[in-house]
């Protein structure tokens, strides 16, 4: 079965803030671990960032849910496989058609921790650095423009949050689908894909 959730429950303010060392945020925002003093601040993100971030989250929003239904990706009993030497995703529906989409990794989740690591920031044996190429295209144009979040390799979010910043780089790149793939109980890769196409 397909691992994509469009939704997630809402999160709460934080009572306290997180730590990087144990999985008790429940809160919202972006905040990122201060390597002189040790402790995890929240990032003050500019209007213009706030403001393009919503835009993406209905617009990226939609034109990935219109791709979902065109393609029945997220139908019970489809799976997907990925290539990442060639960095193609395959789709495969439970009646045997198949899908595929070239694809980049944006970022690792782990719902537990609530910890998002930038696909740019993946240790060099992860996976082929071609399939990393939009995330450092991101980080990038973050860096130009002064975005925080996408400059900081490691940083504490909600799940929403998670897909704002795949988002983000979806835009960045051109491309007009995120997704979603659980790889383990725990921990959830996230990527950012062109228009998928029928094989033949």
């Amino acid at each position: 079965m397909f691992q994509f959730r469009k939704s997630f429950a809402g999160f709460g303010k934080p009572k306290s803030p997180p730590r990087m060392d144990r999985s008790d945020y429940d809160g919202d925002g972006m905040w990122r671990e201060c390597l002189d003093c040790g402790t995890v601040h929240k990032i003050e993100e500019s209007a213009q960032f706030r403001i393009l971030i919503e835009q993406l989250c209905c617009e990226i929003g939609n034109s990935s849910d219109a791709l979902y239904k065109e393609f029945r990706i997220g139908e019970p009993d489809g799976f997907w496989n990925v290539d990442p030497e060639k960095a193609l995703f395959k789709f495969t529906q439970a009646d045997g058609t198949t899908s595929f989409a070239r694809y980049g990794v944006i970022g690792s989740y782990n719902q537990n921790t609530h910890s998002w690591l930038w696909g740019w920031g993946f240790p060099e044996d992860w996976m082929p650095q071609s399939v990393l190429r939009i995330a450092e295209q991101c980080h990038d144009h973050c860096a130009t423009q002064g975005w925080t979040p996408g400059t900081e390799r490691m940083l504490l979010v909600n799940a929403h949050e998670a897909w704002h910043l795949t988002k983000l780089a979806a835009h960045v790149a051109g491309l007009p689908m995120v997704y979603r793939a659980a790889v383990n109980e725990t921990n959830y890769h996230y990527f950012a894909m062109e228009r998928p196409v029928w094989s033949v």
